[in-house]
């Protein structure tokens, strides 16, 4: 008798602690990512690489590669820690394959100890491919977009925790 009171009393104990660890896990876990990704922005001192433009896949991610004289560069169009690596459409990607490109790009802290090579301009034949001013739409809709992810994601843990806090009340 003593051992399942004791038994019930540590669930309720467990579950009003998990109920209140959920969300401030969340945003321990999520407040760098969302901090660096929403104090992001293109400077005004971009790095110049002239080379050939190829496509490297890393894991599951495609990546712009420039190979030139100062070696081979890999460069990301991700405005986040995991955001879309691909510069480049998918119907003129082939089209453009071992060309001779210029591109301007910048060292990007997506983490305090992470950093990228993120692709800002690129041009072939002196044409623009991508603009600044195309990176700076992609960048500030990411912002937006990851916004929205992390407020549904505190929204749920939020939910999740209200849910072990109902259980709770539920065993008294």
């Amino acid at each position: 008798m003593f051992g399942n009171q004791w038994r019930e009393g540590s669930s309720k104990k467990s579950l009003r602690s998990t109920a209140l660890w959920i969300p401030i896990w969340f945003i321990i876990l999520s407040a760098a990512p969302f901090y660096y990704e929403m104090t992001n922005h293109i400077p005004t001192h971009l790095i110049e690489s002239n080379g050939i433009l190829s496509v490297k896949k890393i894991g599951k991610d495609l990546y712009t590669s420039i190979s030139g004289e100062q070696g081979t560069r890999v460069l990301t169009c991700a405005s986040s820690y995991k955001g879309y690596t691909r510069c480049l459409p998918h119907k003129i990607t082939p089209s453009l394959i071992d060309k001779e490109v210029k591109v301007l790009w910048y060292e990007q802290e997506v983490l305090p100890f992470m950093k990228n090579n993120k692709l800002v301009e690129l041009h072939v034949n002196g044409n623009p491919v991508i603009t600044r001013e195309m990176s700076e739409e992609r960048m500030a809709r990411g912002k937006k977009d990851s916004i929205y992810v992390h407020f549904g994601m505190m929204l749920l843990a939020l939910s999740i925790s209200a849910l072990f806090l109902k259980i709770e009340k539920k065993l008294s």
